[in-house]
Order: structure tokens, then C-alpha cells, then sequence
């Protein structure tokens, strides 16, 4: 497509731009190439819309991908060749409606583009230049910088078609900054070409001048086909600044190029009459009109009506400067006639000033239908560049409007956003509150436990007051009463008679002594305090495995280094060991189906608490989730401690251990 569109573009400025329409030139006999007759041009091979048409059925049976819409997009660009409307309709439409149903930016411009190419074609401007315009913002969302600046060259094309040289001055300055940017020499060259010829509308010929020269030094460092081309716009800036020599000279150089007249017949006859012009005004002695019937028979048999115009008010100018009037009118009228019927407004007012001077009779209305083309031309410029100027001005206020809507899409997103987080705000904030409640719970329960472990304690202590003083009560009456009586009683029977019966006095004597020492020791023993703060945790403990045994159904053993350490722990401490060891032996009864339970108590570096099972062990769920094992890991660290559990197929070892010096004290 980019191809297609250089070369129709190129073509179109060629025709519109490459011609002298006011000015003159010299002759240098061996520049000048005669037409022979046998001079033909081949037609281009003919492609049928029938083929088009087979083709396009075709890809209905795909399946819908980009693939397919770009294929149909280029039957759409080849039929425009075809002049065939209603195709280039079907296709055209078609691929757009698909490429906005999969939302593809890129094919969307292309397929515009294809529009704007068809609108360029039937001269309608305006369509041409709205499509552009719409391809350019395409390929701006889908990141083509480069396709980018071929429509900004499109539109300043177009808008200097119809003389809007300062919008077209500000497209193509943006499109030679990408292609400059992308270093695209061809493009650029391009460009160059075109912001002279919009300087040379703007009558700044020196600017002109200067991109003219500077796209020619371009082409000179490489051949390309656009150099003679840059040669003739360059002639046509000097001619109209009246440098004959140097126009001559160019347009000279210009038809030195290699096949010229073969490769493009038109560009030749261009040259060869430019030439001839330019001699006949600088050096009107020259003898030019061969070169200028020349360069007419060329453009006539290329049925190229623009030339063909300038051809004959060319030699209208010659053969009046040379006196031969009739020739001079019939030449003018020759060339109103044509531009008439193509309705070429310019060219008729041109025929038009001749006429005025070639039949002074006829001046007057010669005059007033060429002052009546003059407004009507500067109002359709006028109506044309507000037309362009409403088209941007809609372009720009369209883009406003998006971005309005994009502003308005983002603050309801942000909106959005914020509303999440204060939503997840909220569930973290009932989660936490959640959480503090159930820390708070187990605080709560905690102290319970704690409440009713001392509650039991004082019961344990006033229970063993209650025994002590029984004791003591005892001890007081045996001591006091039944030792009493029997030392009495051994009294009396001291002073018996000890010559009769010595023997059996002598063995009651005793059995009484006897009594009196098991009563005393006995009497010793209820005194003695139990020794509690040595044999209460592990009492307690021994006693939980007997009850958890007989739940459980296993053996147990027990087995402590050294009681004493861990009964001189303080109440807190032996009360969260307790718990654990109970809760423990709990998930054994519950869960290990175990026959084996081992629970030893050690001191090495550490207070060691070890329960070990050989039962089935616990699922890895369990040991992630269970309640009992988070509380028995939390009351380890309450109590300063490290809680580690292993399980497995042979059971299961859970370890508490606590630090000498903090003698287990509770954390808080």
C-alpha cells in the first residue's frame, strides 16, 4: 500500500505542480529528442472485476483473523485501480466492519487509508483528507510512527491542493521530523520535494529554493527516479524568479537523464516544453517552436488534458510574440475549450487573459467571465480551507472529547480503586477485631485456667492442713494419753513382786516397751510435713497417666532425673506444663490409637519435657489447624519456652524445653 500510495501522490503532484505556466525557456538542439511516430506507450495488463469478485468469495470461508481482514483490505486497494466503485465499496466496507469487530487499531487505519487513497482519486478533498486524518490517529494508538507520518504527509498534500499552504506547511513539517527520525531518505526526499512546492505557492521562493536543493542533494547521492523531477520544480522557482540561466540550465540537466523519454514520456514532454518556454521568454529569438508542437504531440498522445492545456497557451504566447495571431487564438481557444470542459478554472482564466488581448472586441466579456472564474475560484478555495479548518477544528474537539471521557474513566477507575481498598480496609479491620476477640478469649481463659489451677492448689494446701493438724491432733493423744498410760502401766508393773512369776513379768515388761516405741514413731511420722513442694508436678503428672491409660488403653512409664528442679518452678509455669502434657496425652487418646506412652521429664541445659507415642501420627491438616497444638505451642511460649513436634508413621514426639535462668518464668 505505501508503494502504491508515493507513486499516486508522486503522480498527482507531478501534474499539479511541474508545469510553467507563466514562464519561458532556451534551446540547445541536442537536448531535443524527436517523437517518432511509431512512439507507443503500452496499456497496463487488464484484470477483470470478475477475478476480484472470485477472489473476495474466497476469503469468506476463513476463518475471521487479521489475516483475513488485511487480504480483503487489499482487494479493496486494487480495485481502486479498476475505477470500479461498487467493489471497492463491498470490500472496503466489509474489512472495516471486521477490523472493528476484533477492536484492531492498526487495520482500521489501513483500511481508512484505503479511503482516503479512493477519495484522492476522485478528487474529492475533503472525504480524502478525514480519512487521513482518522488513519493518522490510528496509527498513533497502535504505535506506527512511521505510517504515522505518511498520513501527515497526505494531508499536507492535500491541503496544499487547495492552497491551504500553512496547515500544509505544519502536516508535512511533522511528518519530515519522523522520517527523519526513522532516517527514511526516500521520505524525506519526498517531503522536501513537497514543502517546495508549498513554499513555491506561498511565493517564498527562497524557501522553495532551499528544500528543493536539498531533496536534489539527496537524489544526486543516490540515483533516484524523482530527480529530474527535483530538477524541473527547481527550473520553475528560477524561471519565476526570473533567473532564466538557471532554470535553463536545470531543466537541461533534467532531460539529460538516462531513457527519459522512455521510461516517462510525460515528465519528457514537461521538460522539452519548460525548456522551450523558458528560451522563448529569456531569449525570445530562439527558435522554439519545434520543441513546443513537439512536447504537444507527446502529451496529446498521452491523452494528458492538464498538459495538453499548458501546451497550447505556450504556443498561443509564442506564436503571438512572433505575430501570427490566428495561429495564437486558435491555440487559446484550444486550451479554454479543454479547460472548460474539465471544468479547470486556472487554465481557463488563463485562455481567457489571452483572448481579452488577442480579440480586443471581445475584451470586455473575455474580462468579465475572467474576473467571474477568479471569485468563483477564491471563493471555493475559501469555502475549501474552511471546510479543512471545520474538519480540524471537529478532529481537535473530538480529541478533547476523548480525552474528557478517558479523564472521566479514570476518575471513576480511581473511584473504584479507592472503594476496593476501603472494602478490604474494612474486612482487615472486623478480621483484626475478630482476632483481638479471640486473643482476648484465650487471655481470658487463660486466666481461668490459671484461677482454677490456684483454686486446686489452696484446696490441695488446706486439704493437707486439715490432714496435718489430724496428725498433729493424733500425735498430741498418743503421746499425751496412751504413752502416758503405758509408762504408767510399765511402772506398775515394775514394782510388782519380782520373785514370783520373774519370767513372764520380765516378757510383758517388754511387749509393753515395744508399744511404747511403735506409738512414739508412729507419733514422730503423722507430725512430719509431706514433702509437697518436691512431688506435687510430678504427682499430678503421674497421676493424668494413670487416668489417660485406662482412657486410652496403653502402657505407660514415666521417668524424671531430678524432681526436685521442676517442682521449685513457680505455680504458672507447672500449671501451663501441666496443661500441655495433658492436652498431649489428649490427642493421644483421641487420635494415635498408640498402645505405648513414654513421658520423661531431664534437665541438661534445659528443662526438657519429652511425650513420646507410637502410634499412628498426625495428618498434616492437623498439624496445621488443630486448636489443641496451637494452644500448646502458645502456652510454651508463655512460658518462655520452645515447642517442637515430630510425627510420623511410628508416632509422634513432642518436645518442650525451658531456659535454666529464666526459671520458667510466665511471659506476658
Amino acid at each position: 500500500m505505501i508503494a502504491s500510495v508515493i507513486k499516486h501522490v508522486s503522480a498527482l503532484f507531478l501534474v499539479l505542480y511541474g508545469y510553467t505556466q507563466d514562464l519561458p525557456p532556451p534551446e540547445v538542439n541536442a537536448l531535443i529528442v524527436r517523437l517518432n511516430v511509431e512512439t507507443t506507450i503500452p496499456d497496463p495488463p487488464i484484470i477483470l472485476p470478475a477475478s476480484f469478485q472470485h477472489s473476495y468469495e474466497t476469503l469468506q470461508g476463513l476463518p475471521l483473523d487479521s489475516l483475513k481482514i488485511a487480504r480483503i483490505a487489499e482487494l479493496a486497494r486494487e480495485v481502486i485501480q479498476l475505477q470500479d466503485t461498487s467493489l471497492f465499496y463491498t470490500f472496503n466496507s466489509h474489512a472495516m466492519g471486521l477490523a472493528k469487530k476484533i477492536n484492531h487499531p492498526y487495520l482500521m487505519a489501513d483500511i481508512h487509508w484505503n479511503w482516503g487513497e479512493y477519495y484522492l482519486a476522485k478528487f474529492r478533498y475533503p472525504e480524502a483528507f478525514i480519512n487521513y486524518r482518522n488513519a493518522e490517529r490510528l496509527f498513533e494508538a497502535s504505535n506506527h510512527s512511521y505510517y504515522r507520518a505518511k498520513m501527515f504527509y497526505n494531508m499536507g498534500y492535500i491541503e496544499s491542493l487547495v492552497a491551504d499552504y500553512s496547515r500544509a506547511e505544519m502536516n508535512l513539517l511533522m511528518s519530515l521530523s519522523i522520517f527523519k527520525e526513522l532516517d527514511k531518505r526516500a521520505q524525506i526526499m519526498n517531503t522536501y520535494n513537497l514543502l517546495g512546492s508549498v513554499y513555491d505557492g506561498m511565493e517564498d521562493y527562497a524557501q522553495a529554493i532551499f528544500y528543493y536543493q536539498a531533496a536534489l542533494d539527496m537524489a544526486v547521492n543516490g540515483p533516484h527516479q524523482l530527480y529530474p523531477d527535483l530538477l524541473n520544480n527547481l527550473g520553475v522557482v528560477h524561471q519565476k524568479m526570473g533567473s532564466g540561466t538557471l532554470a535553463i540550465d536545470n531543466f537541461k540537466r533534467a532531460l539529460g537523464t538516462p531513457d527519459l523519454r522512455q521510461v516517462h514520456p510525460e515528465l519528457y514532454a514537461r521538460l522539452l516544453d519548460n525548456l522551450a518556454y523558458a528560451r522563448f521568454v529569456f531569449t525570445p529569438a530562439a527558435a522554439v517552436e519545434q520543441d513546443l508542437l513537439t512536447a504537444l504531440r507527446l502529451r496529446d498522445s498521452l491523452q494528458h488534458l492538464p498538459s495538453i492545456i499548458i501546451s497550447h497557451l505556450h504556443l498561443s504566447d509564442y506564436y503571438k510574440a512572433h505575430d501570427q495571431i490566428p495561429l495564437s487564438r486558435a491555440h487559446a481557444e484550444k486550451a479554454l475549450e479543454i479547460s472548460s470542459s474539465k471544468g479547470l478554472h486556472r487554465d481557463q482564466m488563463g485562455a481567457l487573459k489571452r483572448l481579452s488581448i488577442l480579440e480586443p472586441h471581445l475584451a470586455t466579456e473575455h474580462l468579465t467571465r475572467y474576473i467571474g472564474l477568479a471569485d468563483a475560484l477564491r471563493k471555493n478555495e475559501n469555502k475549501q480551507r474552511e471546510k479543512f479548518a471545520r474538519i480540524q477544528y471537529e478532529t481537535d474537539d473530538y480529541i478533547k472529547a476523548n480525552a474528557r471521557l478517558s479523564q472521566q474513566k479514570l476518575l471513576w477507575i480511581a473511584i473504584a480503586i479507592i472503594f476496593l481498598i476501603l472494602l478490604v480496609f474494612i474486612y482487615w479491620s472486623m478480621s483484626l477485631r475478630i482476632h483481638n476477640k479471640q486473643l482476648h478469649f484465650a487471655a481470658l481463659q487463660q486466666d481461668a485456667d490459671e484461677a482454677i489451677y490456684a483454686v486446686r492448689i489452696e484446696q490441695w494446701r488446706q486439704g493437707e492442713k486439715a490432714r496435718q493438724e489430724e496428725r498433729e491432733r493424733l500425735a498430741e493423744e498418743l503421746h499425751d494419753s496412751v504413752l502416758t498410760q503405758l509408762f504408767g502401766m510399765r511402772l506398775n508393773w515394775e514394782v510388782l513382786d519380782l520373785e514370783n512369776n520373774t519370767n513372764d513379768f520380765h516378757s510383758h515388761s517388754q511387749s509393753v516397751l515395744k508399744i511404747e516405741q511403735q506409738l512414739r514413731a508412729l507419733s514422730h511420722n503423722l507430725i512430719q510435713e509431706p514433702p509437697y513442694n518436691q512431688a506435687l508436678l510430678i504427682e499430678n503428672l503421674e497421676v493424668l497417666l494413670q487416668q489417660k491409660s485406662h482412657q486410652g488403653n496403653f502402657d505407660y512409664r514415666m521417668h524424671c532425673e531430678q524432681s526436685a528442679p521442676f517442682e521449685a518452678l513457680n505455680e504458672q509455669v507447672k500449671m501451663h506444663l501441666f496443661r500441655i502434657v495433658e492436652e498431649a496425652l489428649h490427642n493421644i487418646v483421641k487420635h494415635a490409637v498408640a498402645n505405648k506412652v513414654v513421658l520423661s521429664l531431664q534437665i541438661k541445659d534445659h528443662f526438657i519435657i519429652i511425650i513420646s507415642d507410637n502410634g499412628s501420627g498426625f495428618r498434616e491438616g492437623l498439624v496445621k489447624k488443630g486448636l489443641g497444638l496451637r494452644n500448646m505451642r502458645a502456652r510454651s511460649e508463655k512460658i518462655n519456652g520452645v515447642f517442637h513436634l515430630v510425627s510420623g508413621k511410628k508416632g509422634t514426639t513432642i518436645t518442650i524445653k525451658l531456659k535454666h535462668q529464666d526459671h520458667g518464668k510466665p511471659s506476658h
